[in-house]
């Protein structure tokens, strides 16, 4: 009866020392994939352009991107670490041929095609990070997303402002 009092008490004790972590839930872990599938994307879409646009303004544009995506991967990939879950090792399929796709273009048809996969990256990137704002169960995902918002929002905003001119 004592060794099973006293292996309880030691179970308890570490599971509150924090020796034993706990596992990511599968909706947490699937954000930190999606998201840092999303931002690698960003980062090299927005490489292209930033070499390879036509317009002062979009190549203004992919140099924040680069720059913005950069921080927040790296961010995700440290708080990912800490909970020992794995992003993603690259972009995804969609955007892997979004990126071979823009490969083939040059002067204002890259621009407008540049333009369309940033608009719609980003509303999607919004409503990902919305989701893991309002619903995640880890705390320090909930807060990277709840940060991270505002710089998505504003990004969308400018993706919306350069398609309409």
């Amino acid at each position: 009866m004592k060794k099973t009092s006293s292996l309880a008490f030691t179970i308890a004790l570490a599971l509150t020392s924090g020796v034993y972590a706990a596992t990511p839930a599968p909706a947490d872990a699937s954000f930190v994939k999606k998201a840092s599938a999303a931002g690698m994307a960003e980062v090299e879409l927005s490489k292209l352009a930033a070499t390879n646009a036509s317009s002062a303004e979009v190549k203004s544009f992919a140099e924040t991107m680069v720059n913005d995506h950069t921080a927040a991967n790296e961010k995700l990939t440290a708080i990912a670490k800490d909970k020992s879950i794995t992003p993603s090792a690259g972009p995804d399929a969609a955007s892997t041929a979004a990126i071979a796709s823009l490969k083939t273009k040059t002067g204002a048809a890259f621009d407008k095609q540049y333009e369309t996969i940033m608009l719609k990256d980003h509303k999607a990137a919004v409503a990902l990070f919305e989701k893991e704002a309002t619903s995640g169960q880890d705390s320090d995902l909930k807060a990277f997303a709840n940060d991270t918002l505002p710089t998505l929002k504003h990004h969308l905003a400018m993706a919306t402002d350069l398609q309409g001119k």
